[in-house]
């Protein structure tokens, strides 16, 4: 920062009224005075070293003299007393206030032959006026400064070379803690902002070895060795009040993570042990999505936590036998690697290999059945307002087409339906759409590496659980997919899509929560048989015969009704609805609840499910439900019937998402009739 002058006096002829410049680069929070907060001269320059990119840069500017005048303007106000100057741009033309210095003086050095500014492509000129704008006062010459900016060597990285970044999913400060979200690299203290790529290898492909770190630093400190970075937050400087707490993401391009290991000099508190919690002992390493990732969670309070991670250069799969997995896997008790998906496909005959990436595209590595269940969806305009209607649709070529899920009507929670066939290779994304009125309307898609909506996969965390919780705004759809620790509780098929669609500052993702299961195709060998043959039937029916009030000689047949409800035995997944009207509710019937509560009608007849509250006839029959009432539905999710009794075991995928139901939610449905999302999540099946 270079003052190219200063001339403002109090009134016609009077004396020099004494300038002076602070500078910011958090948005105004806090400033620093220039030139030691001395009157600015002509030829004053000031250098701030090791910004980070995107650093918001404000200049304040102060005229005083004495008690008669006194004004400050900031250069981002917008109130036309800055005037900001960039490389080819004309100067404005002003007359000079009395008899001082004109502008045109100071810029003289700065303009080019056709009378333009010539500075740097990415310099500034900051022309100020203190005094009044209107009559023939402003001369915008009270200060005139050149801000130039010159790039760090190494801030630029080549794609194609290996280089890592982190991203803070959480930083708080307790008493004197100060950490920021910045990286601070080397004994030079180069800084890097949040998500911006820290370069491995030079231009010439040689491995960049830093020599050392800066311990004492507000954010990492950073240091690169010869195949390994070094990670550490520091806290020897923290009273017995101060606590910093950080759950950084660390991600590699053109790399992958062989080892992780801790600081022996500056170790980290059991950081395999799956507890994580904001006390000193609450650390972790979690390994992310791929070898290509993984979290650094520290808490430090009076010491401080370092980790090395090795690194290699390529992809996960170039390793081979001795991959990044296995070497992680004797260190870390949570792996979560695409080699973990393959395992996991040779042990299950039902799964399908598959890998997300870390923009939150799931690739299927074979012919697959695709399944989508909502979990939940709940968003509203405003903290108490109407509710946002939410669509959804999948695309399996990564967003360049789409189809409109479950007929194109809103979610509300409970909705499934399954993709048969998908081929492999298969890019899945998904995205939802809220709007309301004209005054909202928001669409959030997974694979762009937007951040309102977070992929996880078994056993991995979602980090903004903490703060949902500490709000008090956990539902119990994604409580039943998520552990206290955020861990995700599905299987190694399922999927798991948490998505924010506002701006919020304090995210809850559960305007739609989605689970996708990936299973291997029936029509490649897999277990999502969609028929029935005779003889299943038979023997299913047969081998519980002697159970029923009436058994037979002889095993019904498919074209039979064993239970006289309406549903032939070859389409009747409850086999034995014996009770109706039935036992639920045990209490009674809330709103938007169903149960059978009416008798059994004549032969033939199908039984009609009544709505609550007033019993009135619902929009599902029996045969919406394939023969099963509410209580056997709630009995086949709390294994009262057993297998050969119900049909489901041959619906592995619908099956699956009745079982993963909450206790909670099950004991509701007994109480108050099943809700309108678990019969149209069976209904939808076929």
């Amino acid at each position: 920062m270079k003052v190219l002058g200063a001339a403002i006096t109090y009134g016609s002829g009077g004396p020099k009224v004494p300038v002076r410049i602070s500078a910011s680069f958090d948005k105004d929070k806090t400033w620093s005075d220039l030139f030691s907060g001395s009157a600015v001269e002509s030829g004053n320059e000031q250098i701030f070293s090791n910004l980070p990119s995107d650093t918001p840069l404000t200049l304040r500017f102060n005229g005083r003299y004495s008690w008669l005048f006194n004004k400050t303007f900031q250069s981002d106000a917008r109130d036309g007393h800055t005037y900001i100057l960039r490389n080819g741009d004309t100067p404005p033309d002003y007359a000079p206030f009395d008899n001082q210095a004109s502008l045109e003086s100071f810029l003289k050095p700065y303009i080019n032959a056709q009378g333009r500014i010539s500075i740097g492509p990415k310099d500034l000129l900051y022309l100020v006026e203190l005094s009044t704008l209107s009559g023939t006062t402003a001369d915008f010459q009270d200060a005139v400064v050149l801000v130039s900016f010159t790039e760090k060597a190494q801030t630029c990285t080549d794609a194609s070379k290996p280089r890592v970044k982190i991203s803070f999913d959480r930083l708080e400060n307790m008493g004197t803690g100060n950490a920021t979200k910045a990286v601070i690299v080397g004994p030079q203290k180069l800084a890097f902002a949040e998500n911006q790529w820290i370069p491995l290898v030079d231009s010439n492909g040689t491995t960049i070895i830093d020599g050392g770190l800066v311990k004492n630093v507000p954010g990492i400190a950073f240091e690169r060795g010869d195949g390994w970075i070094h990670l550490l937050s520091y806290g020897s400087h923290l009273s017995s009040s101060g606590k910093e707490i950080i759950d950084a993401r660390v991600e590699f391009n053109k790399a992958y993570i062989t080892t992780i290991e801790t600081d022996s000099q500056d170790p980290v508190e059991n950081p395999w042990d799956g507890v994580i919690n904001d006390t000193a002992q609450g650390d972790e390493f979690i390994n992310g999505p791929n070898a290509k990732s993984m979290f650094f969670k520290t808490r430090v309070t009076a010491q401080n936590d370092g980790v090395y991670i090795h690194w290699q250069e390529g992809q996960p799969s170039d390793a081979g036998s001795t991959s990044s997995t296995s070497s992680m896997s004797s260190s870390s008790s949570s792996s979560s690697t695409s080699s973990e998906s393959s395992s996991e496909a040779a042990v299950d005959p039902c799964a399908v290999p598959y890998q997300v990436s870390t923009n939150g595209l799931v690739t299927t590595n074979g012919k697959a059945d695709i399944s989508v269940r909502i979990a939940g969806s709940e968003s509203t305009y405003g903290n108490r307002g109407p509710r946002i209607p939410i669509w959804a649709r999948i695309s399996f070529d990564g967003g360049t087409t789409w189809r409109d899920l479950f007929g194109a009507r809103s979610i509300r929670g409970g909705e499934f339906v399954v993709f048969r066939d998908i081929a492999a290779g298969s890019r899945i994304a998904l995205s939802f759409n809220g709007r309301y009125s004209w005054v909202f309307n928001k669409t959030v898609e997974s694979g762009r590496g937007d951040s309102r909506i977070h992929v996880l996969r078994h056993g991995e965390t979602f980090l903004g659980l903490p703060g949902i919780v500490a709000r008090g705004e956990l539902k119990g759809f994604l409580r039943n997919l998520l552990d206290e620790h955020g861990k995700a509780k599905v299987g190694s098929r399922d999927v798991v899509f948490l998505t924010e669609l506002a701006d919020n500052a304090n995210p809850n993702f559960h305007d739609a929560v989605a689970v996708v299961s990936i299973d291997k195709a029936e029509s490649a060998g897999g277990c999502g048989g969609s028929t029935y043959s005779s003889s299943s039937s038979s023997s299913s029916t047969s081998s519980t015969a002697s159970v029923g009030s009436s058994s037979s000689s002889s095993a019904p047949t498919d074209e039979e009704d064993s239970d006289n409800d309406g549903i032939k035995n070859s389409h009747d997944w409850c086999p034995y609805t014996t009770k109706i009207p039935e036992s639920v509710p045990t209490e009674y019937l809330l709103f938007d609840r169903y149960a059978i509560t009416g008798s059994r009608g004549a032969a033939g007849s199908l039984p009609v499910f009544r709505q609550g509250p007033r019993k009135r006839v619902g929009g599902y029959t029996l045969s919406d439900t394939h023969g099963c009432s509410c209580s056997d539905l709630l009995d086949v999710i709390d294994n009262r019937i057993s297998g050969n009794l119900h049909r489901f075991a041959d619906r592995p995928i619908l099956f699956r998402s009745l079982k993963s139901l909450f206790a909670f939610y099950v004991d509701a449905s007994r109480q108050f009739g099943c809700s309108d999302s678990l019969m149209r999540l069976v209904s939808q099946e076929h």
